[in-house]
């Protein structure tokens, strides 16, 4: 995987695939993870490759939610409510129908919102100059935006305001643990997959990018990044200054930023 790595980096900003933040939180079969210290080590050899190539690359952090099945992880999946997304979803054993998740308790949520962070801090250890959450393409975050996967009730659905709280504290998290600079959010606006719809895109959309305004500048109330000597003797690049190269994608932090949404949809990966 470094050689892989190590031979995209002069791309200049790479996003990983999809890096679950917990057990729980995996998706499909085979996929890596950041929430162990042996994961971490893992890790280390592929980012130090990047940067021993003069390039930069960020842990795109992906929770599954309801898109996940217990013959992968050994685990319901859980989502904001008890629907389940249409279609079948990979196992080790091949394609099943995808499990009705378990609708997390309002308690439970902010665990969730959390594992981001735990999982950017882990991240930054690994050698990863940030982080992108995985807002898109029907996982957890698109679930709790979405008017068809999130059914629920309490604090965390129902109303704009409400459906766009667990993505706002996911990455209100994150911006706090590893600063804003180093923080990013991959949406996709209306594009519905895995059944996740979203039935007032403007709104919706424009009142989480209002949200996370404030985070732009935000910096690390926890620490900086370790600077550590890569083992290929490589230089560590500072922080990534702009956002995520694609335009579906926000990036608080840097001097410069993109436009936030421009070009919407994006496949499902």
């Amino acid at each position: 995987m470094a050689a892989y790595y190590a031979q995209r980096a002069t791309a200049g900003l790479i996003v990983t695939e999809g890096v679950q933040p917990s057990l729980v939180g995996q998706s499909n079969p085979g996929t890596p993870g950041l929430y162990t210290d042996e994961q971490v080590a893992s890790w280390r050899p592929v980012t130090d490759a990047v940067h021993a190539n003069g390039g930069r690359v960020f842990a795109q952090i992906m929770h599954g939610g309801r898109v996940s099945h217990p013959d992968t992880t050994g685990m319901r999946p859980v989502g904001p409510s008890a629907v389940p997304a249409p279609g079948e979803v990979f196992t080790p054993s091949g394609p099943r129908p995808a499990p009705v998740p378990r609708a997390l308790e309002t308690a439970e949520v902010p665990e969730h919102a959390r594992s981001y962070a735990q999982a950017a801090l882990r991240a930054v250890d690994a050698g990863f100059d940030g982080v992108e959450l995985h807002g898109a393409n029907g996982y957890l975050i698109a679930q709790f935006l979405s008017s068809t996967a999130n059914l629920r009730t309490d604090a965390y659905g129902g109303s704009i305001a409400g459906r766009i709280r667990f993505a706002v504290e996911a990455v209100s998290a994150t911006a706090e643990a590893v600063g804003g600079d180093r923080t990013g959010i991959r949406l996709s606006p209306g594009a519905g997959f895995w059944g996740a719809e979203d039935g007032d895109v403007p709104e919706l959309y424009g009142a989480l990018l209002a949200e996370l305004a404030p985070w732009t500048w935000r910096t690390s109330t926890s620490r900086p990044p370790p600077t550590r000597t890569c083992s290929s003797n490589c230089a560590r690049p500072g922080p990534a200054r702009s956002s995520s190269t694609r335009s579906s994608r926000w990036a608080p932090g840097g001097r410069t930023r993109r436009r936030p949404i421009t070009g919407w949809g994006s496949a499902p990966t």
